[in-house]
């Protein structure tokens, strides 16, 4: 059983690699072989990881403190970095493709076509305060969910969002499609 030195926040799979992202910029990846042990490092940012996300591209997109986007097409073998705005990113997700949606504080949604390019902030977005977590589906549809309960709905790939009615005011901290 493997341990880690430094607390881990987001773990993805790509079809044949587990990664996981933490404090510290620490990144660590398992392959599906074994699943576990050993986890390996990959790659140490200089500031602090949130989220990854992966497909079977093979493409890796991690975010983290002020808007940094680190992303790989070679599960980690080499690295793009760049920045999606300064607020602190805490939720990606990516398609099939290379659509990729990454969310954080202060209602922050941002969305690329290219991972390692431009990130454009959503042109409509109703919601405010930190939003947590990103997913889509294979459909093209993508839900954000965060502070005090917020769910959004985008089906442009993020660049327009509309609010949905939640059924909480608790924070949301994640969604999956499944």
């Amino acid at each position: 059983f493997s341990t880690f030195s430094y607390t881990q926040y987001g773990a993805a799979f790509d079809e044949s690699r587990w990664y996981s992202v933490g404090t510290g910029g620490h990144t660590y990846y398992a392959t599906a072989a074994n699943y576990g042990d050993p986890w390996n490092n990959l790659y140490t940012a200089s500031y602090e990881l949130y989220a990854v996300t992966a497909n079977a591209s093979p493409r890796l997109v991690m975010v983290g403190a002020n808007g940094n986007v680190a992303s790989s097409t070679n599960q980690g073998s080499s690295w793009s970095t760049t920045a999606a705005g300064s607020d602190t990113l805490r939720g990606v997700a990516i398609d099939g493709t290379s659509n990729c949606v990454a969310v954080g504080d202060y209602g922050t949604i941002y969305y690329t076509a290219n991972p390692a390019g431009t990130w454009t902030a959503a042109g409509t977005n109703p919601l405010s305060g930190t939003i947590y977590s990103v997913a889509t589906d294979s459909g093209g549809t993508w839900i954000v969910v965060g502070q005090s309960g917020q769910i959004g709905i985008s089906t442009d790939n993020g660049a327009t969002w509309t609010s949905l009615t939640s059924p909480t005011s608790s924070d949301l901290y994640s969604v999956c499609p499944r």
